[in-house]
């Protein structure tokens, strides 16, 4: 199974964007990556859908 936010990290860090960048930028709660990340849970396939559209990629990319 993925670690979603190892992944969202990962295409954050590709793209030289902080995780604060990253929500502005795919309009994602700020507290809400924050929050599943320190947790270690998983995102909500909704929040991802929101990433990938702010990334402008398709979301099957976003699982390797």
């Amino acid at each position: 199974m993925i670690e979603t936010m190892d992944r969202v990290k990962e295409l954050a860090a590709e793209r030289g964007l902080s995780l604060y960048q990253l929500s502005v930028l795919c309009k994602v709660s700020y507290h809400t990556l924050k929050s599943v990340e320190e947790r270690n849970g998983q995102l909500k396939l909704e929040t991802i859908d929101k990433i990938c559209t702010g990334l402008q990629m398709p979301l099957r990319d976003f699982f390797p």
